[in-house]
């Protein structure tokens, strides 16, 4: 069995999720996600709440705009700096 990358958990949490009449959408690393409706003002609130339990972390405010949360890309950027974040305080305490 193959083990998920990040990106893919992310994108398969979007298109069974956020994409429930499209579950077989190929949705590609640059699409944009709340152009083609595929995510809305509530789906937002879903993937800041997925991405906070499956990889233990908190988004802080100014980390929620809609730029972050444009296309798979950009979830992934803020996901890695999200997660940086995390691991350099964790190596201050």
């Amino acid at each position: 069995m193959a083990i998920e990358s990040n990106r893919e958990v992310v994108r398969n949490f979007i298109r069974r999720n956020l994409a429930k009449k499209q579950e077989h959408l190929e949705i590609s690393d640059q699409d944009n996600l709340i152009l083609n409706g595929i995510v809305d003002s509530l789906g937002l609130i879903k993937i800041i709440n997925f991405l906070e339990e499956r990889f233990s972390l908190k988004l802080e405010d100014e980390d929620i705009t809609p730029e972050n949360f444009e296309n798979i890309d950009s979830i992934m950027i803020l996901l890695e700096q999200t997660m940086g974040r995390a691991s350099e305080m964790e190596q201050l305490t």
